[in-house]
């Protein structure tokens, strides 16, 4: 919450200069009474409660050759050590849109925890406004849906059949190609498998009630501290089993096998943007 302690006098300051600003209201209406959009940029924290452990993976597997038919028993063993830990550093996209007091957000973004771990986000939500002079008070609710995906190892897959987990891998894959016309269509393609990566993958539905306090626009410009509380509903954990060609960089998921839930990303949330107002 450091974040927050720093930046709210300038935030003040802003805020003040925006009521400075503003026109004169005109028939009981306010320069931020009409349609509005706001594209903003924004890095936060995270703290996750409960982030969740290192990772292992320990499975016996057997190969067979598709040239000689020779198999061989095998074990994969692989680790992420320092991974899924608190703080998560976050940095976003956002687009707020809306009239006068209530206003709807989309936003994406990308986030890296401080052991190492990192993933994408997805967001969206809503906000009512309260106009307060110079600054304006917005209570709202968003959605995120975080998504991390690590590496723990890899088996050679070349000219070999894999059997692990339940699963059975072949020695190549299909992927959809682009087929050259210009026109969007595509192409379904053959490729020989060189390597089998084993992923470890976490996904989170979270539900984030928070509250935002910005300036009124400031020469086009918005400043804006928001705090929540990330509330996990949903995570799904499993090892992901994806085929790779090097030579082409093409790959495919051949299957997932589930896992235990891994801890959660919940807990308390803070951020800081600056954004460009448009009406």
């Amino acid at each position: 919450m450091k974040l927050l302690y720093l930046l709210l006098p300038a935030l003040l300051l802003f805020g003040t200069a925006g009521a400075q600003t503003q026109p004169a209201k005109t028939s009981g209406t306010s320069k931020t009474s009409k349609n509005y959009l706001i594209l903003s940029l924004s890095p936060g924290i995270l703290l996750p409660a409960h982030p969740g452990h290192d990772v292992t993976a320990t499975f016996p597997y057997s190969t067979t050759s598709t040239v000689t038919g020779s198999v061989s028993q095998q074990t994969f063993s692989g680790s992420l050590h320092g991974k899924f830990t608190s703080p998560a550093l976050m940095e976003g996209l956002n687009v707020e849109f809306g009239e006068k007091h209530l206003g709807f957000d989309i936003g994406f973004g990308l986030f890296q925890e401080e052991g190492g771990a990192h993933g994408s986000w997805l967001q969206a939500g809503y906000r009512y406004t309260f106009h307060l002079g110079g600054l304006q008070l917005k209570p709202g609710v968003d959605v995120y849906y975080f998504i991390d995906n690590e590496k723990l190892g890899s088996i050679d897959n070349k000219k070999k059949t894999i059997d692990l987990l339940g699963a059975t891998v072949n020695d190549h894959f299909t992927a959809l190609d682009d087929d050259g016309a210009g026109d969007g269509g595509t192409v379904e393609n053959t490729y020989d498998a060189d390597r089998l990566n084993v992923n470890y993958q976490r996904t989170n539905w979270m539900v984030t009630p928070k509250l935002i306090l910005a300036t009124n626009p400031v020469r086009k410009l918005i400043f804006s501290l928001e705090t929540g509380w990330m509330i996990q509903v949903k995570q799904n954990s499993g090892l992901q089993l994806e085929q790779v060609n090097d030579s082409s960089k093409e790959s495919a998921v051949a299957a997932t096998v589930g896992m235990d839930r891994n801890g959660s990303m919940g807990g308390p949330y803070a951020a800081a943007s600056i954004g460009l107002y448009f009406k």
